[in-house]
């Protein structure tokens, strides 16, 4: 499968994570608790950061289905 069809396959799914390796779609674990809260982390530090420098910007999350 390419990279284009699997973005489409993809988009269309309800739920569930993927990748896709040489062609083929994997299923993904879930995210795992502690990997939310590393991201959360560094997103803290990042809104920190974006403050002391008072620039016009925010930092973001990804959200995992």
């Amino acid at each position: 499968m390419s990279a284009e069809a699997f973005l489409e396959w993809a988009a269309a799914q309800e739920s569930g994570r993927y990748q896709l390796i040489g062609g083929e779609i994997v299923a993904m674990a879930p995210e795992r608790a502690e990997h939310v809260h590393v991201k959360r982390e560094i997103a803290n530090a990042l809104d920190a950061a974006i403050a002391r420098a008072k620039l016009p910007c925010r930092a973001l999350l990804t959200v995992s289905a």
